[in-house]
């Protein structure tokens, strides 16, 4: 197993949120408060894994970017990129990451070649016309280089916003909601691509199939904790429930009228008016559901895999 090139440990942060003012005498003071966004937060990404942050809006995963990039300074906790630290070598850490923050970073009013010209003056890259020339072919832009970015659809600006990110040949990419608002045409192409590439990926995310497709590991994160670190099999096998059956019969409703007494079922999610999925605490009790529903006539009975989703809603709520 390669070596972790990104260590995040105990990783804390607090904002200050205005609150209220206070009168006081004729004078306005305002009254702040302290907004935890991010709380004890530890992991270790090994080199060339795509690592995946999933949560909902508000967990959390736009500031633990910013703190693993340095743009944000912790309140306690240290990143170490490359077994350096973050906080005390910003600016050689800038030369190993590439940042993309949806579409932002990009300037509309400038084709997607002078775009691309800009950042390369910036990272001074000799034969920059040789490197926009691949990356625009390997994003398919080519085509519209000398096109204003004003005129790109979302997914083409997606596209030039990771060409950017990548201009420099970073070691790390870190990507915030890379697919958001995506088509699902240029969604599986930025998803295609990723897991093509020879480098240490971070995503975040809130969408399911984009953490399960493209990741080898998922940190669920929410309210500023990590729930459960793992990969997205492990993740589902392990904490949602341990099995869910799905049953088909005629006589579905004397069945789960039997079945909600059973100490052994968790939940009964009723589909249509056939099917019934039982979601069971333990894989043992598949055989103590077999000889309940033998005694029913059923038409049919298989076991369910649980999406991520459904992983996710159960340790969030």
């Amino acid at each position: 197993m390669s070596e972790p090139i990104i260590e995040v440990k105990k990783l804390t942060k607090y904002y200050k949120i205005k609150e209220k003012k206070n009168i006081i005498r004729d004078f306005f003071f305002p009254v702040y408060r302290d907004f935890l966004a991010l709380k004890n937060v530890s992991f270790k990404i090994r080199e060339n894994e795509i690592f995946g942050i999933l949560g909902p809006n508000g967990a959390g995963k736009t500031t633990l970017i910013k703190l693993i990039c340095g743009l944000l300074a912790p309140t306690s906790g240290s990143v170490k990129i490359d077994k350096k630290f973050v906080a005390k070598n910003f600016f050689e850490i800038q030369k190993m990451i590439g940042i993309m923050f949806g579409n932002t970073m990009i300037y509309h009013r400038m084709t997607g070649f002078a775009n691309l010209r800009y950042y390369c003056r910036i990272y001074n890259i000799p034969n920059y016309k040789k490197r926009i020339k691949e990356l625009l072919e390997l994003v398919d832009l080519y085509e519209w280089r000398n096109q204003l970015v004003e005129s790109y659809s979302l997914g083409m600006k997606s596209k030039l916003a990771l060409s950017r990110a990548l201009i420099h040949d970073p070691k790390i990419l870190i990507l915030d909601e890379p697919t958001l608002g995506l088509d699902v045409r240029n969604s599986i192409f930025i998803r295609n691509l990723l897991k093509k590439m020879d480098k240490t990926i971070i995503i975040t995310t809130h969408n399911m199939e984009v953490a399960n497709d493209v990741c080898s590991r998922i940190a669920l994160l929410n309210k500023g904790s990590i729930l459960k670190i793992d990969n997205p099999e492990n993740i589902r096998n392990d904490i949602l429930y341990q099995i869910i059956v799905e049953i088909e019969s005629p006589k579905i409703d004397s069945l789960k009228t039997l079945l909600k007494e059973e100490a052994f079922v968790e939940q009964l999610k009723r589909i249509d008016e056939f099917k019934l999925h039982v979601y069971l605490k333990h894989k043992k009790d598949f055989q103590n559901l077999l000889k309940i529903t033998s005694e029913f006539e059923i038409w049919d009975l298989k076991k369910i895999i649980p999406t991520l989703e459904e992983v996710f809603l159960k340790l969030t709520f």
